[in-house]
């Protein structure tokens, strides 16, 4: 079975290197005339501007979701403040959102005539959009740090509950006061925390197409697909993908090394109180916080829904049904299918690897560091090299290879922590017993990591339904899904119509959200 574990890691990490190396090739071994003209416009003329554009927003974007990912997590995590259950739901629910989502939302309320601008004029003689436009860079990165700075949130949720809480009692029977404690001993501990999150956010704005599309602000991500779709050339969105590629490379291996230094604690300590917080500061937190979250959830779901009413006689009927159908089961087939390949990875690792073996498996995840579509241009390439018409079945293939190259990662983090957490100890009590290894996984280790595996397929499921990219490149002529749908719409300035896909899409992602909340919680308990 070992060598059967090695060759079935091989062949993962193949089949996410694969199309990397594939593009690399193709770029230097194949062009033509018009490529080469093209490829020379690009350089001369938007290739400063493409870098420009997209390490502007991505460090402004980083900046705000620290900003404000750290508030949140101090503030759950080290004071007093009420309704700590509630707050942290209201804290992550902005994942339910794809940026794009967001950004129409934004976009199509703040521009100059927008309602909110519109308010403004009629009732304050007061031309909002003077004061900020929303489709700056800052303005974008604002929208985007609304939705992204929960990423922050969990990563130094998690930091603060690992920390030990001695550290804590010791430092204040030394007369330390709170500040100096926070940022003299807690923030050196919880650094690197701090660095791997910046660094999602960082490969989050890199990989996104969808918001920056809606906002037409040029990055890496909308000039390649305008390279293929808008000057058919296909070799021209290879070299440009290039870039963006080996630099979100660059940002996984940099987050691996800060993430191997606490990536094996586990102890889970009860959040302590390190800023008694008077009535009076309570209560102006309380409303920072419900500011946050009346911007990055009430505001946003209330448009959405408000325009959707609007729209829904116009635009409701029964072909959103097949588009549902379509989001649901593409997502969920390729939910299950990942999940289910990654637990085979994950007990064969726990059963038969070494330390060699475990280092090299950083190579399968290295997909989600790659923006979507980049991987959909690999495909296509792929299969335009071996002459493979691009329709129906081939299409779906393609599709799901583009899902599992991108979204592996996200079970195998899941289910390799989970199973990490099983103690030994029930492996050598049931081999006692003369059970076989798959006897012991089938009866011993699938219950336990059952909440987790379902909590694995529902994070997965909710990642394919936002995913847009992709989908948009690889999905089979006449098939929409709802992220689909929301491109086409938004694309032709269609807010209002939009926004019933939009409403579709993040009650699915709150469904998911919930349910994963509630199977996170069901495998604490089982462990």
């Amino acid at each position: 079975m070992k060598s059967f574990y090695r060759f079935y890691q091989y062949v993962l990490i193949f089949l996410v290197i694969a199309p990397i190396v594939f593009l690399c090739a193709q770029s230097i071994l194949t062009n033509s005339l018009s490529d080469s003209e093209t490829w020379r416009f690009i350089l001369d003329h938007m290739l400063v501007g493409l870098v420009k554009n997209t390490a502007l927003l991505m460090l402004a974007t980083v900046f705000l979701s620290i900003i404000l990912g750290v508030s949140q997590a101090s503030l759950i995590c080290l004071t007093n403040i009420p309704a700590k259950k509630i707050l942290h739901i209201l804290f992550i629910l902005p994942l339910i959102f794809p940026l794009y989502v967001l950004a129409f939302v934004y976009v199509g309320s703040f521009t100059y005539s927008g309602s909110i601008p519109v308010f403004f004029r009629s009732f304050f003689n007061f031309d909002l959009t003077a004061l900020f436009a929303i489709k700056s860079t800052m303005g974008v990165a604002m929208v985007f740090s609304l939705a992204l700075a929960p990423y922050v949130y969990l990563f130094l949720r998690a930091a603060f509950l690992r920390i030990d809480e001695k550290l804590i009692f010791s430092a204040r029977s030394l007369g330390q006061r709170p500040f100096k404690i926070l940022f003299g001993l807690l923030m050196p501990q919880i650094r690197p925390w701090i660095y791997a999150s910046a660094i999602l956010v960082a490969l989050e704005v890199l990989c996104d197409f969808g918001g920056v599309s809606v906002f037409n602000y040029d990055t890496f991500s909308t000039a390649i697909y305008h390279s293929w779709i808008g000057l058919f050339s296909l070799n021209t969105a290879v070299k440009l993908s290039l870039i963006p590629g080996l630099f979100a490379l660059l940002l996984y291996f940099a987050n691996n090394f800060f993430y191997r230094t606490y990536k094996n604690e586990t102890k889970l300590s009860r959040s302590f109180v390190l800023f008694e917080l008077t009535f009076i500061k309570k209560t102006i937190l309380l409303m920072g916080s419900l500011s946050y979250c009346f911007f990055s959830v009430f505001f946003p779901v209330g448009q959405i829904f408000i325009w959707a009413s609007s729209a829904l006689s116009l635009e409701l009927n029964l072909d959103y049904l097949l588009i549902i159908a379509h989001t649901l089961l593409i997502s969920l087939g390729a939910a299950v299918f990942i999940a289910l390949l990654s637990l085979l990875l994950v007990n064969l690792q726990r059963n038969y690897s070494s330390q060699q073996d475990r280092s090299i498996t950083i190579f399968v995840k290295i997909g989600y560091a790659l923006p979507g579509s980049i991987i959909a241009i690999a495909l296509m390439s792929v299969f335009s090299l071996l002459n493979i018409n691009f329709f129906a079945t081939f299409a779906f293939i393609a599709l799901l290879f583009a899902y599992l190259v991108r979204f592996f990662s996200v079970a195998f983090e899941i289910q390799s922590k989970a199973y990490d957490l099983i103690s030994k100890k029930y492996d050598w009590t049931s081999y006692s017993l003369g059970k076989a290894k798959f006897k012991t996984f089938y009866k011993v280790h699938l219950p336990i990591l059952l909440p987790t595996l379902i909590s694995s397929m529902i994070m997965l499921l909710l990642e394919i339904m936002k995913e847009m990219p992709m989908t948009l490149m690889l999905r089979p002529f006449g098939v929409n899904t709802l992220a689909t749908k929301i491109y086409e719409l938004t694309s032709e300035g269609e807010w209002e119509r939009a926004s019933i896909s939009a409403a579709l899409l993040i009650l699915l992602g709150a469904l998911t959200i919930f349910l994963s909340e509630y199977y996170q919680t069901k495998k604490n308990e089982g462990l």
